[in-house]
């Protein structure tokens, strides 16, 4: 991201006139300065809020846009121009009360085609994510990120983000979670097979029991055990008739109560809402001015209105409570209606599980009645089922086999992205040229340490070649190690072909002695030269201006303003 300039108007300490700063495309050392609460921060967090609509309060932490202090006269403005990493011109303003937003690529309208981004798609167009941004672009003391101390998570989302390797672990999560899914899928078929293979050992050993079972049998007894099951059987199918019936009946009962339910909750919203405004209007009076027009509303020829208002209120309070109360009656009348319906179900799937019974009992009655061959239907419908479980086992092998041969080929490419495959190699591609930047920027700044990163991006801290913990550093000291690992980053990536030119370093020498800050304005000047970037130091100690190529001066009287050394030679 090539930010070429950064404007804004009603934001925070800044007035009415649109203060805007251009930056070239690298290669300066920059003083922003200005005494405590001057403004000096606020243009970056101008940037913060055009890009990624996020505003910084107290101790930095984030707050909503709707805190955002806003003049008297309104219209807050902030605005940016950059070109991304697509080589592309993108223009954004920002506006509040009105609130607005416009979008320009390449000098043409880009509004509808932003809005409808996403928040990763948005990311890409502007050329970095916010916490990227905050930790490569803009490094302040309050959240300066401490590359010492840095955690395992946040050193792998900052490290992917740098060196553009958060697909593979996204690639990663995504081959993980298939394994899983496979291994699941895989489980799943060997239990439905192994149930439809005892089932089938099953079948086959009734088969045997009703082989050896089968006796003749006399046809009288066949019909007289007919005629005893056809009363049960003819008085469940109007048992069951009748259930269906009632149930059919409470089923309609209750479409009719849910829709009065419907209409009675549209009408207590509606009704609330009544309610609610005459309490808004109450307020409104009570207050005394129209916020509106400001005309007073406590004089004599209007105070009758708010008599009125609060005679209208109680009623509609009441009307609102009987309301709530019909609903109540009819959702208790649903209930009950419901354990109705229920109980009935209940009644008659027993009944309809009896009558199923009854009528296979029947059927394989009237067969035996008819054929004399006992066990001959029985025989054949397992014997159907058991081709059928035979036939569904053989698609779910084929299926588990190609389950198989997947969680292979998966684990595989899990492998292949973990720690110990591509990922390592892509790490280790970019660890040595981080370490020898680290190297030479140590010397440069006059450090007393040897600092090296392992391949997890730790910091291996030594004192006369003995490793130290971090924690025993000075605080100044750890300061001057983090601005060299941070240049060594950045030193890196630029290598790398990545669009970066400015470097803001917000109030960073904080504990670091005047001689020893010297030597990193001197280092950094050189580091701006050599990799063509602006390198912006915010701070309110008066540096010696001869150290800087331009001098940026905010000074506040009533309104900030902006004081460009360089403008005023142009």
């Amino acid at each position: 991201m090539i930010i070429n300039s950064v404007g804004l108007k009603n934001f925070k300490s800044y007035g009415n006139n649109m203060q805007k700063v251009i930056f070239k495309k690298g290669g300066e050392l920059i003083l922003l300065s200005g005494d405590n609460e001057a403004g000096k921060s606020s243009l970056i967090e101008a940037i913060d809020f055009t890009l990624y609509g996020i505003v910084r309060g107290k101790n930095r932490s984030k707050i909503a846009i709707s805190k955002l202090p806003n003049r008297i006269n309104k219209n807050l403005e902030t605005e940016i121009e950059f070109i991304n990493d697509d080589g592309d011109n993108i223009f954004i303003c920002k506006k509040l009360e009105p609130t607005s937003i416009d979008v320009r690529k390449n000098n043409h309208p880009f509004n509808s085609e932003f809005k409808a981004l996403t928040s990763v798609e948005r990311e890409k167009f502007i050329g970095l994510e916010y916490d990227t941004y905050k930790s490569l672009i803009s490094l302040n003391l309050s959240d300066f990120a401490n590359f010492v101390n840095l955690d395992t998570d946040t050193k792998r989302k900052l490290v992917n983000k740098l060196f553009n390797i958060s697909e593979i672990d996204e690639y990663f999560s995504l081959a993980k979670d298939k394994v899983k899914t496979l291994y699941k899928e895989k489980e799943r078929l060997e239990s439905i097979i192994l149930s439809n293979t005892n089932t089938i050992n099953t079948y086959n050993q009734n088969i045997e029991n009703i082989k050896s079972q089968s006796v003749s049998v006399n046809k009288e007894d066949i019909k007289n055990e007919i005629l005893s099951y056809n009363d049960n059987y003819t008085t469940l199918q109007h048992e069951l008739s009748d259930l269906s019936i009632s149930m059919n009946q409470l089923t309609k009962e209750l479409k009719n109560k849910r829709e009065i339910l419907d209409g009675k909750k549209n009408k207590i919203i509606q009704e609330d809402f009544i309610y609610r405004e005459i309490n808004k209007k109450i307020d409104i009076f009570k207050g005394g001015v129209c916020p509106v027009c400001d005309s007073q509303l406590d004089t004599e020829d209007k105070k009758h209105k708010l008599s009125d208002l609060e005679l209208e209120l109680s009623p509609q309070y009441d009307h609102i409570q009987n309301l709530k109360k019909e609903y109540t009656d009819v959702v208790n009348d649903a209930k009950s209606m419901t354990t109705e319906r229920n109980t009935l179900l209940t009644e008659y799937n027993q009944k309809n599980t009896e009558y199923n019974s009854i009528d296979f009992k029947l059927r394989e009655l009237k067969r035996q009645y008819q054929t004399e061959d006992v066990d001959s239907i029985s025989v054949i419908e397992i014997k159907k089922n058991i081709i059928k479980l035979e036939q569904d086992n053989l698609e779910y092998e084929i299926k588990l086999d190609e389950t198989k041969k997947k969680i292979i080929q998966f684990e595989t490419t899990v492998e292949y992205l973990s720690e110990k495959g591509i990922r390592k190699s892509i790490i280790g591609s970019v660890i040595d040229p981080i370490n020898k930047n680290l190297e030479t920027l140590l010397k440069e700044i006059q450090s007393n340490y040897i600092v090296k990163l392992n391949d997890e991006f730790d910091a291996m801290i030594k004192d006369r070649f003995m490793e130290i913990d971090s924690e025993t550093l000075s605080i100044g000291g750890a300061r001057k190690i983090n601005i060299a690992i941070a240049l060594s980053y950045i030193k890196t990536i630029l290598d790398r072909d990545k669009k970066i030119n400015i470097l803001f370093l917000d109030e960073v020498f904080s504990s670091i002695s005047p001689s020893n800050i010297n030597i990193i304005l001197r280092v950094l000047k050189d580091f701006a030269r050599q990799n063509n970037i602006n390198i912006v130091i915010v701070h309110q100690i008066v540096f010696d201006s001869n150290m800087f190529d331009r001098v940026i001066h905010i000074e506040k009287k009533f309104f900030s303003m902006i004081n460009d050394s360089e403008n005023k030679k142009q």
